[in-house]
């Protein structure tokens, strides 16, 4: 069994020196964890940014989509004014956040110069060397860490904001769906396909007036000349036919004065009563058919 070493007693150096390396220790574990939450808000910062920014692109064309919809007379516009919708614009331009990036900060000398009025160099030890570089050290350690404080507070500060005028836009779009191109052309197009169709209609309304009326008229004029070719060329024609009504009319008056003459036997055709009847008593065109009506009786008699 080996002997054990007796430790002597530890001195202030030593003491020193072992805290020194524990602080060294923590404080890169420090830096470490605030370089991973450093680079985590990054990324979270950008991606927020980035979402933002497509989130107002997708506002920016419902506007326009709106427009175009409000404009061709299609119902299913966005319900959001657009004066609203311009001013949340502005609001989330103007509110993002500029993060700063943190410097390396200002480089301090090695060594200082005195303020004696010779203009010479101190001369110093080398202990005081060394107490004055620890000093100089702790100021730069704790300007750097403040100044990566505020760097974290203002980065978390940066993505509340984004995350609330995302939340904001989200919430706009989520309100009524954004009208698509193809649905805004295709609108239009059937719109327009409307009014092309009205307007042949209407023509074709136009034209088939026109086609009847003229017939009307035609028809009115053949009808006026025909009546004023018959009144001029046909009077001999039309004088002849109120002729012959009118020796009709003479005609059936002496067959009733026959008749009223011959009482006694009016079916007898051997009664002067019915040769009266049967001789023609019209004499012109419509002669030749009454005498050849008589003349047939006559032989069946």
């Amino acid at each position: 069994m080996a002997p054990s070493v007796k430790r002597g007693p530890v001195t202030q150096a030593e003491r020193d020196d072992l805290r020194r390396e524990r602080n060294r220790a923590h404080a890169r574990k420090t830096r470490e964890r605030k370089k991973m939450r450093l680079e985590a808000l990054t990324i979270e910062f950008e991606i927020l940014k980035s979402q933002g920014s497509n989130l107002r692109q997708q506002v920016r064309a419902k506007q326009t989509a709106s427009i175009l919809l409000n404009l061709s007379g299609v119902d299913g516009g966005v319900d959001d004014d657009n004066l609203e919708v311009q001013q949340l614009l502005r609001e989330t331009r103007a509110s993002t956040p500029e993060v700063f990036v943190p410097g390396t900060g200002a480089k301090i000398d090695e060594e200082e110069s005195d303020d004696e009025g010779g203009g010479k160099r101190a001369r110093r030890n080398a202990s005081m060397s060394q107490e004055m570089r620890r000093e100089r050290n702790k100021m730069h350690a704790k300007a750097t860490r403040e100044r990566k404080k505020a760097y974290l507070d203002a980065m978390e500060k940066a993505i509340a904001i984004v995350n609330d005028e995302n939340s904001r836009l989200s919430t706009m779009l989520g309100n009524a769906q954004a009208p698509s191109i193809m649905t805004i052309m295709t609108s239009m197009k059937a719109d327009k396909s409307l009014v092309q169709e009205m307007e042949i209609e209407d023509e074709e309304g136009e034209s088939s007036g026109s086609e009847g009326v003229a017939p009307q008229k035609k028809f009115s004029q053949s009808r006026c000349v025909g009546s004023s070719a018959v009144s001029e060329d046909g009077s001999g024609e039309v004088s002849s036919s109120s002729s012959e009504d009118h020796n009709d009319q003479d005609s059936t008056s002496g067959e009733q004065g026959s008749v009223a003459q011959n009482p006694a036997n009016p079916t007898d055709l051997n009664s002067p009563g019915m040769h009266g009847m049967i001789t023609p008593s019209v004499s012109g065109s419509g002669g030749s058919g009454n005498e050849s009506l008589s003349d047939d009786e006559s032989e069946d008699m």
